[in-house]
């Protein structure tokens, strides 16, 4: 019986296809253990604001850390604002610092005067500008509010390695009766 449950995110070899998404636990180091321990294929650290600059000399601490101190992939997780072009910089950064993939989500400004089809014109674009920057595979993180996801996939092939599906932004219901 064969247990090899090697993939392969474009060049980047996983033990497994395993890979825990971006969120607090992954973060401490005794919990990347155990899940490494636990078969793991690769890690992504909690997501990075682009517009937080102050913390930008934190996260890379972080990635190296965990970079240093982990046999599988670490990959970083950035969230990045459409408009603003300060996420660009940032990707080169955690490269150097040891990502072995970088995943990027954007925060889109939907508007219903937008052209259909126009956010996911937005983010071929940045993509294959991302994905010029760095080395290390891209993942882009995609929202459930497109259409036409084959479409945008076959638009990325090539300037993405992945697409993860699907982020989602937290959901409020506000009970009027009860004013909870």
């Amino acid at each position: 019986m064969n247990n090899d449950l090697t993939t392969y995110i474009g060049e980047l070899e996983l033990r497994s296809p395993v890979i825990v998404g971006s969120c607090p636990v992954t973060t401490d180091d005794l919990q990347r253990i155990s899940m490494i321990d636990n078969g793991v294929g690769a890690i992504v650290l909690p997501s990075y604001q682009s517009c937080q600059v102050e913390s930008q000399s934190a996260y890379i601490d972080q990635l190296q850390n965990a970079a240093h101190k982990s046999s599988v992939p670490i990959i970083a997780s950035v969230r990045a604002q459409m408009r603003d072009r300060q996420w660009i910089d940032v990707l080169s950064e955690l490269e150097k610092s040891g990502a072995a993939a970088i995943e990027i989500s954007f925060a889109t400004c939907c508007s219903e005067t937008a052209e259909p089809g126009s956010l996911e014109k937005d983010l071929i674009t940045l993509a294959k500008r991302a994905g010029e920057t760095i080395g290390v595979p891209l993942l882009l993180k995609l929202t459930r509010n497109l259409s036409g996801i084959g479409f945008l996939a076959g638009a990325l092939y090539g300037h993405v390695q992945g697409l993860v599906m699907f982020g989602r932004a937290p959901v409020f219901d506000i009970e009027l009766d009860s004013l909870s």
